[in-house]
C-alpha cells in the first residue's frame, strides 16, 4: 500500500511536470504568434488549457 500511494505520487508529480514543460515549450515556440493575437484568441488558447486540467481535478 505504501508503495502504491509513492507510485500515484510520483505519476501525478511527472504529468504536472510534463504538462508545464509541454506549456513552457509550446508557448516558447508560438511565442511570436501568441504576441500577434488579440485578447479574444488568448483567451480561447487559456480556456482550452485551464479546461481539461479543472476536469482531471
Amino acid at each position: 500500500m505504501m508503495f502504491l500511494g509513492f507510485s500515484n505520487s510520483l505519476v501525478s508529480w511527472f504529468f504536472y511536470f510534463y504538462l508545464y514543460f509541454f506549456l513552457v515549450l509550446y508557448v516558447s515556440f508560438w511565442s511570436d504568434m501568441l504576441v500577434r493575437t488579440d485578447r479574444g484568441a488568448l483567451l480561447c488558447f487559456f480556456c482550452f488549457v485551464v479546461k481539461p486540467h479543472s476536469i482531471i481535478q
